[in-house]
């Protein structure tokens, strides 16, 4: 479960670190504020959609079908909350389909990074707070981005819960 929280959160904290106009400039909360930040980073550095994010969309999206794919033998011995959680998670079959389209250099559009990086997100947040609510003794790690130069990008609890979001 772990996986399914980090793609969500990992993202948003390289988005926040890319920013140009700084950290405080994405408001994670707002889809708007997501797809700007991604135009903002796509004006600066085009290649930051290149074929290389292209490739580590992908290789994601299946690292969450492979992850959703192996709890489908437990899925009903979880708490109600976690199992629809689950099943609302975003992948590359069914309703909450992602899929990563290429122009014709291979690079990712940044509207199309900022759509999957939303969903991963929303399920995140969804997968986090069931766990948080239903679970609460349950040790969960957030994750990090490594970047192509290094920087480590710690994921923010900020980023998946709301203030009052457990009460």
């Amino acid at each position: 479960m772990e996986v399914l929280i980090t793609v969500g959160a990992a993202s948003i904290a390289e988005y926040r670190h890319l920013h140009p106009a700084g950290p405080a400039a994405l408001d994670a909360w707002r889809r708007e504020s997501v797809a700007g930040c991604a135009r903002a980073i796509a004006a600066l550095n085009p290649l930051y959609f290149g074929p290389e994010r292209a490739g580590m969309l992908q290789t994601i999206i299946f690292g969450v079908r492979t992850a959703l794919d192996g709890m489908k033998g437990v899925q009903l011995l979880l708490d109600a909350d976690v199992a629809h959680a689950l099943a609302l998670f975003p992948s590359d079959v069914g309703l909450n389909q992602l899929q990563v389209t290429r122009d014709n250099r291979g690079h990712v559009p940044p509207e199309r990074d900022a759509h999957i990086v939303w969903e991963l997100l929303e399920g995140s947040r969804r997968l986090y707070r069931a766990l948080r609510r239903n679970v609460p003794e349950m040790s969960l790690n957030l994750g990090q981005s490594v970047l192509s130069d290094g920087t480590v990008v710690e994921a923010l609890e900020a980023d998946l819960l709301r203030p009052g979001d457990l009460k």
